[in-house]
């Protein structure tokens, strides 16, 4: 696993105020993919967790959290997993990848249908 330090090209910016992704967004349709995981790294950097974005090959881990302590996390972040089996594939075959045994986990949204209860 590379630390996105040691790569160069792509970068990822997490805004403190969404507003500004907001202001920029000018069809009118929401991604809530980015807000999620601009949420998830505001939340990391507030218990004072060290991020980092990582590679294995071509697979990305949306985050790797390291504690005070040097334990880590691996977290992967998604709107939602359930529309389709690729979408779930995409989303955990880089946890998969990593042959540690630090928590690997998943956070996505649950869709509710109107005619579900919710509790």
């Amino acid at each position: 696993m590379k630390s996105k330090k040691s790569l160069s090209g792509e970068k990822k910016y997490y805004l403190a105020d969404t507003a500004f992704y907001f202001a920029q967004n000018t069809d009118n349709r929401i991604n809530f993919g980015p807000i999620l995981e601009n949420i998830t790294y505001i939340y990391a950097k507030s218990h004072d967790y060290s991020v980092a974005v990582g590679r294995i090959g071509k697979l990305e881990c949306d985050f790797i959290l390291r504690n005070n302590e040097m334990r880590y996390s691996y977290i992967q972040v998604a709107y939602t997993i359930a529309l389709s089996k690729d979408t779930e594939d995409r989303e955990y075959r880089p946890l998969e990848s990593i042959k540690d045994n630090y928590p690997k986990i998943c956070c996505y949204c649950r869709l509710y249908s109107a005619t579900e209860k919710r509790y």
